[in-house]
């Protein structure tokens, strides 16, 4: 509700710096997350406004957008159990017990099955059937050189159309087209349910993302197990490169696993290192690695001459295990490694 989200902003507020009321339900403040401005303290870029019946925080400095109870979260844990008690009275729910410890985490399979009635094809089924879509399997092991144990997780197409329209409307299904060939690589729940996909094509680097239900983006799940390290990457294809990789399905790493913290999928104990694709010209990288930086997260910084992405790179034989073991960098460290990955 709303106005449980105001109330709790205004009980948050003595701790954000020049936090002042733009309007009915508009906030601005200092962003507590990036530090906002070094040189000019008098700049707020940090913006809390009205979505439907909650409220959202944006960074105009950072770019970080995340819901104001993952805000709330990361800022004041004491008031972040408060608000998560009253809105589950008020839905008349029963807090759960917290656990003592994090029970042990199972193995969790990869669901490979689909729905009869689902146009889509996973990609260790095509060397004995369904020959119209080979080329897809050729695609992703030939061309793309990803390792046999990725076969599995992926999934081919010719009826994306058809298979999309009844998941998320027509509209947004036009993005793409029956007859065509797309290589599917599903967003699925740690549980294998899936809840969007994304789809590539084959002869271009088009690719539509689509949802059904789940605000986040997130391409792992299904295979992720965290009591180890995570590498947070960009896109699917280089996640499958990597042990233990979630991708964000774009370059807003930061948002997305705040996303998963605000849905309980993951945890801010989680170990994670953040994996931005080698592009010191890229003013939104950049921007985002500042960000990581600033906020103690550990980074990997690529060295400059390395092409472009883990998928680029693989191809190259390189061994990125390894560079990832050497070139992860924290603290002082990494503001150090970034400055030299710019000035180059």
């Amino acid at each position: 509700m709303l106005w449980r989200d105001e109330k709790y902003l205004r009980l948050l507020s003595p701790t954000l710096t020049r936090f002042t009321q733009k309007g009915p339900h508009t906030f601005n403040f200092r962003c507590p997350l990036c530090g906002d401005s070094e040189t000019n303290k008098s700049k707020a870029r940090g913006y809390i406004f009205p979505v439907h019946d909650t409220l959202l925080f944006k960074c105009h400095n950072c770019g970080l957008a995340l819901p104001f109870s993952a805000l709330l979260k990361r800022q004041n844990r004491q008031l972040y159990d408060d608000y998560i008690l009253e809105r589950m009275k008020e839905d008349g729910q029963r807090p759960a017990p917290a656990p003592e410890c994090l029970p042990e985490p199972a193995s969790v399979p990869v669901v490979r099955s689909v729905p009869a009635d689902w146009p889509v094809y996973s990609l260790e089924t095509l060397n004995h059937a369904y020959p119209s879509l080979h080329s897809v399997l050729v695609y992703a092991r030939d061309v793309r050189k990803l390792p046999e144990t990725a076969l599995s997780r992926l999934f081919a197409t010719s009826h994306a159309k058809t298979w999309l329209e009844p998941l998320v409307g027509p509209e947004k299904a036009a993005k793409v087209t029956d007859g065509v060939l797309y290589l599917v690589m599903p967003l699925r729940l740690p549980d294998g349910t899936w809840f969007g996909a994304q789809m590539r094509t084959l002869d271009k680097k088009n690719f539509a993302t689509f949802r059904w239900n789940h605000e986040f983006l997130a391409f792992g799940l299904d295979a992720w197990r965290p009591d180890i390290m995570t590498t947070v990457v960009e896109g699917p294809i280089d996640s499958l490169f990597v042990p233990n990789a979630l991708a964000m399905c774009g370059s807003d790493l930061l948002s997305g696993v705040r996303h998963l913290e605000d849905a309980d999928i993951m945890r801010t104990s989680n170990r994670r290192v953040y994996v931005w694709d080698n592009e010191p010209r890229n003013k939104e990288i950049v921007r985002h690695i500042r960000t990581a930086v600033k906020l103690k997260e550990n980074v990997v910084i690529w060295p400059r001459e390395y092409p472009k992405d883990i998928n680029d790179m693989c191809r190259a034989g390189i061994d990125v295990l390894d560079v990832l073991l050497k070139r992860t960098f924290f603290g002082l460290n990494a503001e150090l490694e970034l400055t030299a990955w710019l000035r180059l």
